[in-house]
């Protein structure tokens, strides 16, 4: 019933996804932040019928893609099971270290922007979905996909952080509004929960971008009382949305 459009995998996968199907999670999407990472998301996806691969350099590893990685990226993308490209995008906010949640200097704003382009071209030679990660560059983002075409292969804004506006603008361009745990289930973030109440549920995905995808149970929770529905209403559209972006 419950779909999670954006899981880092690792660790005890066995006890981790025995969770999540107990807490009727159906699919999960592993998204890749670099080469090796990607490969890991494949491998793990051969392992687990509910699991599903993407491939793709986080732009906080911008300055890792040279032609030999993205070779390899292409590469990947002719296995069964990979069919998204992500984790990829601009974040001009700078890497965080996710144990002290501090955060680095972002790398140079032309360096991110010509690794993602490269990326985007990957999506649509191979024409699968993008998975975006985007950090105060929404404008930028939206400027790319709209010169690339992307709305003929689609996508996501993963962990959403932008404003009502910046959401209609991914929507017309066919692309799903992605909630992150985090985010929804703050009391402080009103502005995410205004968009989870406003944005129709056919837009929306939910996902925990984490290696606990059980816990997307609790996002469906906060959006089924945000919008007034059942948790189950929200979970069969979700994972309905997650698949039809997918094609599977």
């Amino acid at each position: 019933m419950f779909a999670d459009a954006h899981a880092h995998l690792r660790g005890d996968l066995v006890a981790v996804l025995q969770r999540a199907k107990k807490n009727k999670v159906e699919l999960i999407l592993a998204a890749g932040t670099d080469l090796q990472s990607s490969i890991n998301a494949v491998n793990v996806s051969k392992r687990y019928e509910l699991v599903y691969a993407c491939v793709g350099i986080h732009p906080w590893n911008a300055d890792k893609l040279n032609q030999n990685i993205q070779n390899k990226l292409l590469a990947l993308t002719s296995e069964e099971k990979v069919i998204a490209i992500s984790e990829i995008g601009l974040d001009f906010m700078g890497r965080m270290d996710l144990s002290t949640r501090i955060r680095s200097e972002p790398l140079p704003k032309k360096l991110q922007i010509k690794t993602f382009q490269s990326q985007v071209m990957l999506a649509k030679e191979v024409n699968l979905p993008i998975i975006l990660h985007c950090n105060a560059a929404h404008q930028e983002v939206l400027e790319i996909l709209k010169k690339e075409k992307a709305s003929e292969f689609g996508g996501a804004v993963h962990g959403f952080n932008g404003n009502i506006m910046f959401a209609k603008e991914y929507i017309k361009l066919g692309f799903y509004i992605s909630i992150g745990r985090r985010a929804i289930t703050s009391p402080d973030n009103v502005s995410i929960q205004e968009i989870s109440k406003r944005i129709p549920l056919e837009n929306l995905l939910i996902e925990t971008d984490s290696n606990d995808p059980a816990n997307v149970k609790d996002i469906a929770d906060k959006i089924a009382d945000l919008k007034g529905i059942s948790i189950e209403e929200v979970g069969l559209t979700t994972t309905s949305n997650l698949r039809s972006l997918l094609r599977i």
